[in-house]
């Protein structure tokens, strides 16, 4: 967002310095997380499986806080 906000709101010379800093910042956290969280293909009847679990568990978790019709 800082990057954003350099090149479409400040774009002079006097903020190249920053904006080639974060560039380089934000490329370093791109490539560090790329590294950290390999993609994993997993069959979709698992993915289905994990997200009805997820949808049930914040549905059980929400029905205390609901308030009655």
């Amino acid at each position: 967002m800082l990057l954003r906000l350099l090149e479409h709101h400040a774009p002079t010379p006097t903020t190249a310095p920053q904006r080639a800093e974060l560039e380089a910042l934000i490329t370093r956290w791109c490539a560090a997380y790329a590294a950290s969280f390999t993609a994993t293909w997993i069959p979709v009847d698992r993915q289905i499986q994990h997200q009805t679990n997820v949808t049930t568990a914040a549905v059980e978790a929400a029905e205390g806080h609901l308030a009655p019709s």
